[in-house]
């Protein structure tokens, strides 16, 4: 019966998050920055695959669309601050 719908919950009806736990759509509008500090751009979206979440980071003023897929992984993200509003991030290898 609901197959093919799309269930919305309430943020108050999530489960509470544990210390070192961030609901990954809450990463989307913060800042990208590689290890070495350097900013690669802000994350504008999440998607779900298979294996793990992806982050869809975006350069700031390209109109060429130029992104950065970083899977969500201990690997590849390497620090998350909320409250600085960015992230730091190992880019995958091309």
């Amino acid at each position: 019966m609901l197959r093919g719908k799309e269930l919305t919950l309430e943020r108050s009806d999530l489960d509470a998050l544990g210390a070192d736990e961030v609901y990954v759509g809450d990463l989307v509008g913060i800042e990208a920055r590689d290890e070495s500090g350097e900013k690669i751009g802000v994350v504008v979206e999440t998607f779900e695959t298979p294996a793990h979440e992806v982050l869809v980071v975006r350069r700031e003023n390209e109109t060429n669309g130029a992104e950065h897929y970083v899977p969500f992984t201990m690997e590849h993200v390497l620090e998350v601050d909320l409250e600085s509003r960015r992230i730091v991030v190992r880019l995958p290898e091309e």
